[in-house]
């Protein structure tokens, strides 16, 4: 079971104490289950299995599928509660209120601009108008420099 404590909150992406904190429990004991120096009682495992969603028979025997399905809206619910909660002016905090005031049309528009953002990252750079305008400047000042003629749109190189 030690591996699997481990496996599942790297996967939840969270230190020792952070899982030790949603547990209400101590960082060392969280560092003894994962040493497996200790072993965790019936109510830690009731703890972790309903603070992560984490399956019972998995976390027990390795069996099954780490989380139990269906959470979803509940775990995207539980983290906008949380970042709304929070008073600052943080980006998500922000970021979140813009999302909840967009309309069917700005919803369209911004599903477009990340397929956009993806797109781009997939494909390579395109080029800027400015940077094909120079690349072909400088490509036509190259072949009237190899012809021995000259160019009036950039000095003379010391070529010759």
């Amino acid at each position: 079971m030690k591996e699997r404590i481990k496996q599942l909150r790297k996967c939840c992406g969270v230190t020792q104490q952070e899982f030790a904190d949603r547990l209400g429990i101590s960082r060392s004991n969280v560092a003894t289950y994962e040493t497996g120096k200790s072993n965790l009682g019936e109510a830690v495992i009731a703890l972790i299995c309903r603070e992560f969603n984490v399956n019972d028979e998995w976390l027990r025997n390795g069996t099954g599928e780490m989380f139990n399905p269906g959470r979803k809206e509940s775990d995207l619910l539980d983290w906008a509660k949380d970042v709304l909660s929070d008073e600052s002016d943080s980006f998500q905090h922000r970021f979140i209120e813009m999302l909840s005031r967009l309309n069917p049309d700005e919803w369209k528009m911004l599903e477009k601009m990340g397929a956009m953002l993806a797109e781009g990252q997939q494909k390579p750079k395109k080029e800027e108008p400015w940077e094909r305008d120079a690349r072909l400047l400088e490509e036509e000042a190259a072949a009237i420099r190899k012809g021995g003629q000259e160019c009036s749109a950039l000095p003379p190189t010391k070529e010759a």
